[in-house]
């Protein structure tokens, strides 16, 4: 467990004794911002969405899932290494080299003709993932990759008739920056495989009121042949909370980052306002600006990997607008998603300001252009100490709190918790699983002074 060290230039020495003789456990305090689950809780919630969905989720492998969602012939070996561009044929030689690339192609093409393509049934993206780093020791870390496939369901495939709309796969990968290849291909996957696969099956829409919001499934990788999984061990920089011994089980500890905390019921765990969250290509390219954590992995890749580094670049246009086009996707999901008390709604305001941002180009748009709110009560520019300490919580603070909790772009939302922000910065128990004292006592300084000096203006939300 991390422990405060009282030896900070910058606090009292009356306030380092204090500390000392507190002797804080942060990991207990940091654990009470997520919800770990149990076993149990798992195992039921498991049985409850097998029943509703038609597919045993406690049994089945992630190629059974692909199957059920229609795609006879492809295997989760397939997603997992088949090149992106690869999944949007546009020609007949296009979707042969697709089907010489699968397990079984000629099941493929029993389901799947060429015109079928024309609505992008299957969309893949692979870019940087700075939130599934664990940036808890001393720089340089490694950098977090993932590859999203989205599914929608074919016609009469068993997620249809379930009231099934589409499954977003996630493949999680962790490597050196200066790996030249992080992700795997076909001669390799073995070796270099995801260790962890995230689901998310979502409902068609009108169906979610009687339905949970989504569906959260989690699956091992391939040297454990795909095979379902209750829990994720939290190398995500958690903290381990010594009860779930470091394990993060579905469906709270997903429910917790995806906008709901779950609503107990005789059956298992539901979700009903459970959301997507978006692909924030910003705070991507903000860990990628040079002296921030991931610089490396961007100058040699780019955050969107199948963009590359060059973003004039027509590899990069094209790559950007399959983002557009799932991001336009996961905010009519957003929408439709019901708003619990004191929701409001994070996921939605974040793909909005994104799509207002990006709705002509992909140019990067840095922390404070991306400010949540009413105009009148922003982080504004007009106060010095704004843009600083702006940048500042999207490097320490975003990663979690854009939608557990609050959001620090949305200003006045902030107003609530600054005060808390202070002193959980200052005892260690925030950034979570980062030793921001530890390792950049500067900047921990300067977020403390930055909030002092915000709560004392007259800005709207911080009277």
């Amino acid at each position: 467990m991390k422990r405060i060290s009282a030896a900070r230039a910058g606090l009292p020495a009356i306030f380092a004794a204090v500390v000392l003789v507190a002797s804080l456990d942060v990991a207990a305090a940091q654990t009470k911002l997520f919800k770990s689950g149990t076993d149990e809780e798992a195992g039921a919630y498991y049985e409850r969405i097998s029943a509703q969905l038609g597919i045993a989720a406690d049994q089945a492998t992630l190629s059974d899932l692909i199957a059920y969602l229609g795609y006879a012939g492809v295997s989760a070996r397939n997603l997992e290494v088949i090149e992106p561009v690869a999944f949007v044929p546009s020609t007949q030689d296009e979707l042969d080299e697709l089907v010489g690339q699968l397990d079984d192609g000629a099941a493929f093409r029993a389901v799947a003709a060429l015109e079928d393509f024309s609505v992008q049934p299957v969309l893949a993206v692979r870019y940087l993932a700075p939130r599934i780093v664990d940036i808890s020791g001393t720089p340089p870390y490694e950098a977090g990759w993932r590859k999203l496939v989205r599914l929608n369901a074919l016609a009469g495939s068993r997620a249809e008739e379930a009231g099934i709309a589409s499954g977003y796969i996630l493949f999680n990968f962790l490597r050196a920056q200066d790996d030249p290849r992080p992700f795997p291909d076909a001669d390799d996957v073995e070796e270099r495989g995801a260790k962890s696969i995230q689901v998310m099956l979502m409902p068609r829409a009108g169906d979610e009121p009687a339905k949970d919001g989504a569906y959260f499934l989690l699956f091992e990788g391939v040297g454990a042949g795909y095979a379902a999984a209750r829990f994720v061990v939290g190398d995500f920089d958690l903290p381990p909370d010594p009860k779930a011994e470091g394990r993060f089980y579905v469906p709270s500890a997903c429910g917790r980052c995806h906008g709901d905390v779950g609503q107990p019921s005789n059956e298992g765990l539901r979700l009903p306002a459970a959301k997507l969250n978006f692909l924030d290509t910003d705070y991507w390219t903000d860990r990628i600006q040079p002296g921030d954590y991931f610089a490396d992995a961007g100058a040699l890749h780019g955050a969107i990997f199948d963009g590359g580094p060059d973003e004039t670049a027509s590899e990069f246009v094209a790559a950007f607008d399959a983002i557009r086009t799932l991001n336009s996707e996961i905010a009519e999901q957003n929408a439709r998603a019901p708003v619990q008390t004191n929701d409001p709604n994070y996921q939605l305001q974040g793909v909005r300001k994104w799509q207002e941002l990006h709705a002509q180009g992909a140019r990067y748009a840095p922390p404070m252009e991306r400010a949540l709110g009413e105009a009148d009560s922003r982080w504004s520019q007009d106060y010095p100490e704004d843009p600083p300490l702006v940048a500042l919580l999207a490097k320490h603070c975003y990663r979690c709190h854009n939608t557990i909790d609050f959001n620090v772009l949305l200003k006045p939302r902030f107003a609530g918790v600054a005060k808390s922000s202070i002193s959980s910065v200052m005892f260690g128990i925030m950034p979570f699983g980062h030793s921001l004292l530890v390792h950049e006592p500067s900047e921990a300084d300067a977020i403390m002074d930055g909030l002092n000096k915000v709560l004392a203006q007259p800005t709207a939300g911080f009277r």
